[in-house]
């Protein structure tokens, strides 16, 4: 069994008697890379300067390695920031500012050259330990960051939308690179972003919050296939929402009866995701809905169609594959929807 290396606990927090963290409660494990995603105004931000404790914490627990540190000054707690602007120090070299935290924690210094030694090699940066910070591009200014917290050895790294100053092709990359080094070091990390691909990139599990509450606590491919509400589905994109009637104890959708629908009455709302759907060359099935192109979207290896049809708009997926079909604004076509992707909320 995995052990909890954070626990929070009906944690509280408000700003002008306003509540901004609502009774957060979750557990963090050893090793995990937690990330947590939500709309700007959701808390998540308060949620990591709570657990670093740079905002005082006005109601519950943060149990870090079974000690309960909500009271604690932040250099106390064993957890170390890496901010959006880095917040390197600009007078300083690469190996000063990696060997900065373990001199205010007392390290030797002959043991930190050899940490320093190491950190250098870990994050691809040997050779620069004698450049200033200034000098680097943005990439390895992250990496220093990053490297920065991770010397001395906190039990909880802690990352505030870390990669939002990078462009997107580095962002890509650096996400790769970080997610790697969490997951060769073992580090527990707490990670705070608005990019849902980063999030789904990033994450062992994902906490979606929503007003100062959790939404849904998932895995990313769970929380992908499977959202618990239709908050969670309109947050992370998807705009094929559609609205079932229940009639005599039977589901009906798009004028048609649904039978692989659940019985239980709650169930309203379908999702259907846009790379469920196909494109059928006629409309000879029950399966297909007769529709016509509104728009188009290439993005690198798809496709995206917006659809407009009689019961409302899809968002079709299709793989940007040479060969392939491609259809052009007021094309009409056919879309072929299958029961058995449909997620109902």
């Amino acid at each position: 069994m995995k052990k909890i290396k954070l626990s929070i606990k009906n944690l509280e927090q408000s700003y002008g008697g306003i509540p901004v963290l609502k009774g957060i409660s979750l557990d963090i494990y050893e090793g995990e890379t937690l990330v947590v995603l939500g709309p700007s105004g959701c808390g998540k931000t308060s949620l990591l300067k709570s657990v670093a404790g740079l905002i005082p914490v006005e109601g519950g627990e943060l149990v870090l390695d079974g000690r309960n540190v909500a009271l604690l000054p932040p250099q106390e707690r064993k957890t170390a920031m890496i901010f959006q602007n880095y917040a390197l120090f600009p007078h300083m070299t690469v190996g000063e500012n990696l060997e900065y935290g373990l001199k205010v924690k007392g390290r030797k210094e002959g043991r930190n050259r050899e940490k320093i030694r190491d950190t250098l090699a870990l994050f691809k940066l040997e050779g620069l330990e004698d450049r200033p910070v200034t000098e680097l591009s943005g990439g390895q200014q992250q990496r220093v960051a990053i490297g920065r917290a991770m010397i001395i050895g906190p039990s909880v790294l802690l990352f505030d939308e870390p990669l939002s100053n990078l462009d997107e092709n580095l962002r890509k990359q650096m996400r790769n690179e970080i997610r790697s080094l969490l997951r060769q070091a073992n580090v527990t990390s707490l990670y705070v972003t608005h990019d849902q691909n980063e999030a789904l990139a990033m994450a062992d599990r994902i906490v979606i919050m929503r007003e100062g509450g959790i939404e849904q606590i998932s895995a990313p491919a769970e929380l992908h296939y499977r959202p618990a509400s239709e908050y969670v589905a309109r947050f992370l994109g998807y705009g094929n929402l559609f609205s079932g009637e229940r009639r005599n104890g039977r589901f009906f959708l798009f004028g048609k009866e649904i039978s692989s629908a659940p019985e239980s009455g709650k169930f309203h709302t379908v999702l259907i995701r846009p790379e469920d759907i196909g494109i059928a060359a006629d409309g000879d099935s029950d399966e297909t809905l007769a529709g016509t192109v509104a728009d188009i979207e290439i993005q690198s290896s798809i496709i995206r169609y917006r659809v407009k049809t009689d019961f409302g708009d899809f968002d079709v997926s299709m793989l940007n594959s040479r060969g392939g079909a491609f259809y052009s604004p007021n094309d009409s076509l056919y879309l072929r929807l299958k029961e058995e992707t449909f997620h109902y909320l």
